[in-house]
């Protein structure tokens, strides 16, 4: 029987997968049967691999530390639409910089960051531990612990695996290792909604201190045991990011709704719980004497209001609210790179 949702999400399927440039779905009435609607699906390949760069320029001044800073950026990044002959979307992306101070009494170079991305997204459903598909199955009324809805956008959409590597060093003060892995879902329903998840995600983060930054965290205990060498995981759910993006409004505005959450150690702290009270120990899970795993949770709300002007004009507001806490009996503060920061 004729539905033409089933042509346009065949339509739209083909087209999130990224390999053709153009979709066209035509119907075509059978000739052995009028009654009957053949359909030819003509597709135009996109180009299977793209090599891209940027250079970037900034210029910044430091009033507390009157600085004068100069950044230069550079950006390489690789990209192939078809890794596997699945339709596999693999990207790879390295970011260099290098901050330059021009106080003479001060050392040349202020920072170097680099940071490398890569990313794989598979045009399917994988959930090797049926997590996500057995809470849509345990029933509660009608829908499913997980909801129908938000179970198909993640069924009809990406799976993603994501490996990357940041290095940054504030020269007079501290450097920083920080490695991540992760496996989510890449989720798109329509033009307006955008779903995120991360359902495993492991996080190492190293930094060593120089002393001039030692001196800092003799004086601040909040920052002093927020800045040590930690794991943050995730075993059945990481973090989520939810982007709404509306049309106008009577008003003229078009509202932008972001809202992220992260839980880091909720199973590991399980885990430690458990095995302290069958051994009769109160101790913490650490790695080296030296290694902790985190546990803290953190909520992001950003909400955006943009509107034209005349001509190239426009007005933009934004409002953001969060917050982040360290939870169980060993976390005593969130980890300094999870912390909410302003400005950039």
């Amino acid at each position: 029987r004729y539905h033409f949702d089933d042509i346009d999400k065949t339509r739209v399927q083909l087209n999130k997968l990224g390999t053709y440039r153009f979709v066209a779905v035509k119907p075509v009435p059978n000739p052995q049967d009028s009654s009957l609607l053949d359909y030819n699906i003509i597709l135009t390949r996109n180009k299977t691999m793209g090599i891209g760069g940027d250079i970037e320029l900034n210029y910044s001044t430091l009033s507390q530390t009157r600085r004068n800073l100069l950044g230069i950026g550079f950006d390489v990044n690789y990209r192939h639409r078809n890794l596997f002959r699945g339709a596999e979307f693999f990207t790879s992306a390295l970011e260099t910089g290098i901050e330059f101070n021009f106080r003479k009494e001060d050392p040349l170079i202020n920072s170097v960051n680099v940071n490398l991305l890569n990313s794989l997204q598979v045009p399917r459903f994988i959930d090797p531990l049926r997590f996500y598909t057995g809470l849509n199955r345990i029933r509660i009324g009608k829908n499913g612990l997980l909801s129908d809805r938000v179970f198909s956008w993640l069924k009809e959409d990406n799976s993603r695996i994501n490996l990357g590597y940041q290095y940054l060093s504030l020269v007079d003060l501290y450097d920083y290792h920080s490695a991540n892995f992760s496996i989510g879902y890449d989720a798109t329903p329509d033009p307006y909604r955008r779903l995120q998840l991360n359902h495993f995600g492991i996080e190492f983060f190293y930094p060593t201190t120089r002393p001039q930054f030692d001196e800092i965290l003799e004086n601040n205990r909040y920052l002093r045991e927020s800045f040590t060498p930690q794991f943050f995981t995730g075993v059945l759910f990481k973090d989520y990011q939810f982007v709404y993006t509306g049309g106008p409004d009577r008003r003229g505005f078009n509202p932008t709704l972001i809202q992220t959450s992260e839980i880091s150690g909720l199973e590991m702290l399980g885990i430690n719980s458990l095995y302290n009270w069958v051994s009769g120990n109160e101790g913490e899970f650490v790695i080296n004497d030296t290694i902790r795993f985190a546990q803290f949770a953190k909520f992001d709300f950003d909400t955006r209001f943009l509107k034209k002007l005349k001509g190239n004009q426009e007005i933009a507001i934004r409002a953001a609210a969060g917050m982040a806490f360290p939870y169980g009996p060993f976390s005593r503060e969130v980890p300094y790179v999870k912390q909410f920061y302003i400005g950039g």
